[in-house]
Order: structure tokens, then sequence, then C-alpha cells
């Protein structure tokens, strides 16, 4: 097959190596890797050896296509934020099924953000927040909300002395304007007398007090809830918190596991196994820093571009459609930077967006589900244009066969021209795909996610459909690289001055008649007139 499509007389030992270096045959290249033997580089070599037009042709359109892919590189990685894995464990220690929450008050934290959790009672939520503050040896305040609740349960007492001289202050020590950590149960139930000096703490960490505006520590603020806002005050509170999670109760599959975990964290109670932290594992400080440095984490024009279509498909597509803020737009950015630096990225690639799902989401939960869909379908079809390229290349060549001449000839060179200069692109943004997807799909149980690395903010099914992507991916590309190399042969082939060495090439590679001297045949009437 080699030989003849390379238009060679006879077969010889690098037709042999085309073969068993061809991609389809990957399978084939792992005992010349176990030499030390690049198969990709091995097929220019094997081409110039052949000698021939074709061949030289191929040899030249290997060698650019390698230069490349060389090109794209994988995203570089470094050390993950030191104290988030310890943090983590430290977090979902003894719960199940819980990763997923853990992981985003980790990140809310480490943002500078706040965590909504949607579920009902008796799903972990407040013990969440609780352990949360324990990693970071800081204070903790937790209040239930009922819709009688008063201004006192939540920012603390007026102060007898400050009435005395005739000032309105509160005493605040214990209360949520000096927490490190809140936990505030039935957010929704809160009432307008309760809500503006909210809205200050959670969005500008200050609070009014008497006439002095003072600043507040808070770090972090988990709020739940077994239902959704249902006014247009409330609504306002809501959109702070930018992550949002719903908390289902443990599934029966999980059920044995958690009830052998309760058994065994009681025998270590009792035994005083539990080790105190010797210092904070994560801490305001290491939030401050992540989040400078982040600043300098690279976020790609096309995934910038992913999350403005994301956001008009959820506003004008989806069902239910939901309107994204642009506050909320805006941190959702911001959110996907910190994210990448804290797992060791120093750009953002495309499996940090599936983080969008816990940002955009309204009223439905499943609005998160439709969002990863959404992305996924989105990278998997960034290659996509290739069925139409090589519609472009099919119809170039139909042209070609027809005696492309003069002008249509210099249209065929362009358009081949144009074919090369956009499959390229698409070749090199697949191939980047696939670089930056994992390579090994880790199967995890949904109470020991925590593998820390570069996909860290990633569940287990996430992992397997990022890494499916990316061998997707590689396939694509290949497919394109077979594509990019016919259009630089041709390219190559029409490129010569020379007629009839060009009508003869055109003729072997896609069968082009050549042109022959019409011989016309006269013909004579009866009385031997030429007709």
């Amino acid at each position: 097959a080699e030989r003849a499509r390379l238009q060679h007389q006879e077969a010889k030992v690098g037709h042999l190596v085309l073969a068993l270096t061809a991609p389809r045959f990957r399978k084939t290249w792992r005992p010349l890797a176990a030499a030390g033997v690049d198969p990709e580089q091995l097929r220019p070599a094997a081409l110039r050896s052949l000698g021939g037009f074709f061949a030289a042709a191929e040899s030249r359109a290997e060698a650019e296509l390698l230069e490349r892919c060389a090109a794209v590189l994988p995203s570089r990685s470094g050390t993950p934020l030191p104290g988030l894995g310890a943090a983590f464990k430290a977090i979902t220690q003894g719960l199940v099924e819980r990763s997923v929450e853990a992981k985003l008050l980790l990140l809310a934290a480490l943002s500078g953000e706040h965590l909504f959790l949607l579920g009902s009672p008796g799903t972990a939520k407040s013990l969440l927040a609780r352990r949360l503050s324990q990693v970071c040896e800081g204070s903790f305040f937790e209040r239930l909300l009922t819709r009688f609740s008063v201004p006192e349960e939540l920012f603390g007492p007026l102060s007898l002395q400050a009435l005395e001289e005739d000032e309105l202050r509160r005493k605040t020590k214990g209360y949520l304007p000096e927490a490190d950590v809140a936990f505030i149960d039935e957010i929704f139930k809160a009432n307008s007398s309760i809500l503006n000096a909210l809205l200050m703490i959670l969005n500008e960490r200050c609070f009014d007090n008497g006439d002095q505006r003072v600043p507040v520590p808070l770090w972090c603020a988990a709020a739940a809830s077994n239902e959704l806002p249902d006014t247009d005050e409330l609504d306002a509170l809501y959109d702070r918190f930018l992550l949002r999670r719903c908390v289902s109760r443990i599934s029966k599959r999980s059920v044995q596991s958690f009830l052998r975990l309760t058994l065994d964290e009681d025998v270590e109670d009792a035994n005083g196994d539990a080790q105190p932290h010797v210092k904070p594992l994560l801490s305001m400080e290491d939030s401050v820093d992540l989040q400078k440095r982040a600043k300098k984490v690279e976020f790609p024009d096309s995934l910038l571009e992913v999350v403005a279509e994301l956001r008009e498909f959820l506003a004008e597509e989806a069902e239910p459609r939901f309107e994204v803020s642009d506050r909320r737009l805006a941190k959702a950015v911001r959110l996907l930077r910190i994210a990448a630096a804290a797992a060791g990225g120093t750009r953002v690639i495309e499996s940090d967006l599936l983080l969008l799902r816990h940002v955009f989401w309204d009223r439905e939960p499943a609005q998160g589900q439709l969002v990863v869909e959404w992305l996924l379908r989105r990278f998997a079809d960034s290659g996509s244009g290739q069925k139409a390229w090589g519609f472009l290349l099919e119809g170039l060549q139909t042209r070609l066969r027809h005696g492309a001449r003069g002008p249509a000839l210099e249209a065929v060179r362009r358009d081949l021209g144009s074919l090369d200069e956009a499959a390229t692109e698409a070749m090199q943004h697949l191939l980047q795909v696939a670089r930056d997807a994992p390579t090994e799909v880790l199967t995890l149980p949904d109470d020991a996610e925590g593998h820390l690395d570069r996909f860290f903010w990633l569940t287990s099914t996430e992992r397997r459909q990022v890494a499916e992507l990316g061998q997707r991916a590689t396939k694509d590309a290949e497919s394109l690289r077979e594509l990019l190399k016919e259009t630089h042969v041709l390219a190559q082939t029409v490129a010569l001055e020379e007629h009839k060495e060009r009508e003869e090439l055109l003729w072997q590679r896609l069968g082009v008649q050549q042109e022959e001297e019409v011989k016309t045949e006269v013909r004579y009437d009866e009385w031997g007139d030429p007709i």
C-alpha cells in the first residue's frame, strides 16, 4: 500500500518502516519506543530514503507537521497549594459522599467567596463549616434563623455602657462580626432588619457598629436552606453566594460504609486517638497569597470565548433559562484562575471550566449538570470542522481532476493555503486539549476523591469524562494531521511551474487526465465538400 501510494515500482525497506510507523498502527510503536526510537521522527527519514517526488513532498510535510505539533506543549503544572490536601482530609474525615462539598468549601475560602448548600437537615452541612474553622484554627459562629430572628442574634446585643454615653453600639465578641468562619442555617428566613448588615459583611467584609465602620475577619461563610428564595429582596442575598451545591442524603450503596465509619469514629473518640493540629492547615494569609499568585495564571482567549458562549446558551437556549449577572460572570472567571493556581496550574485549562456547574445555576440544581454536558459537547465539537475541511479537500481535488488551469489553478493554490492555516489551528487546539487532559483515570469512591494533582477539583466521574475527551481529541488531531499532510503534498504539486510535470504528477496522485492534442475527423458530403 505504501509503495503504490508513493508511485514506486518496487517495495523497499522504507515502505515497511512507513507501514509500521503509520498512526493507525500505534500499537506497533511500543517496541520501537522501547528501543529508544521515535516513530514520528523515523517517518521523514524513511521517506527521504525512498526517493521520488511524492516521497520527498511527504517527507517535507511530515517534518513541517512535527514542528507544528511540537509547538503545542502541555500546560505547565507546579506544586499544589501546601496544606490543601491535608485540609481536605481533615474536613472529610469520617464523612461519606461529601468530597465535593468539602472541595467547594475550601475553594470558597481560598477565593474569598461563600458557599450555599441546598438540602434537607442532617446532611453534615454545619459539620463541614465547623471543620473548616478547625482547619484555619479560627473562631466559628453558627446560627439558625427563623422568621422572628432579630439582629442581636447575629451581630450581638447592644452595649448598655455605650447607651449610657448616648451611643448605639453592639458587643460583637462571639458573634458574626468577629467570626473567621460562619454557618447560617435557613438563611432565607432572614428579615429586612438583618439583611442590610448581613449583605455588607458577606460582600464588603465590614460592619457598621454605631458610627464606626469596622472590618470583619470573616474568611468564609457557608449558608444552608431547604428552600430557595422567593422574593427580590432575598435574591440579592442569594447572589452573594458564588458557589452553590445541592446536598443529597447518602446513597443506598454507601450506607453500610457510613455506619462502619461512624462506629470506628466512636472507638477513636473513646481511645482519644484524635490529634490536634500543631498549626493551621490553611489560613486567611494563604488565601491572600494564593489570590496574588492567581493573577499570573494565564486565561486563554479561547476559553474566555467558551465562557461567553455558555452564558449566552443559558440565557437563550437552556431549559430552564438562567441569566448570569455581570458580577457573577466576572467572579466566575476569577474563581477559575484561583482554582487553577491552587492545583498548581499556570494556565486555566478546559477541565477547570467544569467548576462552573457550581456557579451557573439558579432555581434548578439540574442546571449545573446541563452546564457540564454543554461544556463537554463544546470541547468535543471544537474539532468537528475537520469534516467540513475534509469536504473542502475533496472539492479541491475534484477541481484539480477536472483540469484547473490559469486563474482557476491560482484559486486552488490560495484555497489550499487557507485550508492549511485553518486545519493547523484546529489540530493544535485539539492537541492542547489532549495534552491538558489526565493521562490516567483514577477509580476512586466518592469519599476518597482527594488525589492532589492538577485535577484536584474534579470528581472521579468528571476526571473520566475529561480523560475520554482527551482520547477523542488525540484521534481527531491525528485525522487532521493526515488531512494536512495531503494538503501539503497537493500544495507542493500545484506549485510546480512546469506544466507537463505538474499534470503528470496530478494524474498519478489524483487520476487527472492530461491534456492531449485533439484530432478532429473531417467528414465530407455526397458532393465531396467538407462538413
